[in-house]
């Protein structure tokens, strides 16, 4: 089936339904969102987004199609596409597609896969399935919109008590070379080796993630200029309910790159969910941000959103989620503010 084929099956199936079971093992199911989105400056924030004071209709824009075979119960596959933000609607990605074999409390998965640094990194795409029309970008963007990467990964379950499991997984990567863009400035990043650990603790309805990444790469600038890299990568989340109130912590640390986390808490009442999201992003570019909005469902696996954010930084070159450098001369844009009507589906 082409990819084009199931986006079109993905957008023209109704939302009402949350799975399409085509046969006894086969199943199709998919996700969206759209948005209303501008800010009050002139150069864009959000590299895979590009949002302006120019009211955008297609900035935020995910269409995603998903297909499930088990060929048996031990044995599955499962493809996953996606038109990204920063996609056509003509060539969309290929987020995932792999085969996974399960015997007792391990699995092996062999293909495309996942990257899994982040609480939500299993279901980046889904807004429906967090509180915000958009993940918080100073921790979900920082590795340039990296989500999946081509190898193997193992995993294994295992129950330290009744109410507590563990997951522990080791994946290692293929060599593999990708063109970026970052600050309007064209580069590629080709692996040399790249492993890592995800580690989850399971309990109740709370998690906590901790992983870990160490990779070799030698980055290119369009201007050719090369330098070889290594960069080990520390990843912690925390997901906790606490009397009704749903808290989220995450933080990505590198020694040279990164230092940047969000806290965020929301609340649901019936179909009404208000949030808040704190974050903040160190090292390469420092900025702080500040985001409150609104979630209501109007149905189980249908919602809108309604956002407002401030992101403020320093007065560098380098600075917020701007997505230029900018120049001394021409005068140091160091704040923004970010307005968001969305809408988020599955089926």
């Amino acid at each position: 089936m082409k990819i084009t084929t199931l986006i079109l099956m993905a957008l023209f199936t109704p939302i009402a339904f949350s799975q399409v079971q085509l046969n006894d093992s086969l199943q199709l199911s998919g996700f969206g969102s759209f948005s209303l989105a501008r800010t009050n400056q002139d150069t864009p924030i959000f590299t895979k987004r590009m949002i302006n004071n120019d009211w955008c209709f297609d900035c935020d824009t995910i269409l995603g199609a998903q297909l499930d075979l088990d060929f048996s119960p031990q044995l599955r596959s499962s493809i996953q596409v996606v038109k990204r933000p920063q996609d056509d609607f003509s060539e969309p990605e290929l987020e995932w597609a792999f085969i996974s074999y399960q015997f007792n409390d391990f699995n092996i998965k062999l293909g495309r896969l996942r990257l899994p640094l982040f609480m939500m990194s299993e279901y980046y795409y889904v807004s429906h399935a967090y509180p915000w029309i958009r993940p918080p970008q100073d921790v979900y963007e920082s590795i340039l919109g990296i989500t999946h990467y081509d190898g193997l990964s193992f995993g294994w379950d295992h129950w330290m008590t009744d109410d507590m499991q563990l997951h522990l997984s080791p994946f290692v990567t293929v060599p593999h070379e990708q063109h970026y863009n970052a600050y309007g400035l064209q580069l590629s990043i080709k692996s040399h080796y790249t492993f890592g650990l995800s580690a989850d603790i399971y309990y109740d309805d709370n998690a906590i993630r901790l992983a870990y990444l160490k990779s070799s790469y030698t980055q290119t600038l369009s201007q050719g200029e090369r330098t070889d890299e290594e960069i080990d990568m520390i990843s912690l989340g925390w997901n906790q309910y606490f009397h009704g109130f749903n808290l989220l912590i995450e933080t990505v640390f590198t020694k040279e790159l990164h230092s940047n986390w969000y806290i965020s808490v929301d609340k649901t009442w019936n179909n009404w969910t208000p949030y808040c999201q704190y974050s903040q992003q160190r090292r390469i570019a420092s900025s702080e941000s500040l985001l409150c909005g609104v979630k209501y469902s109007l149905l189980a696996n249908l919602s809108i959103n309604m956002e407002f954010q401030h992101i403020y930084g320093q007065k560098n070159a380098l600075n917020g989620h701007f997505t230029q450098i900018q120049k001394p001369e021409g005068g140091i844009e160091n704040e923004v503010q970010l307005y968001t009507l969305g809408l988020s589906f599955t089926f």
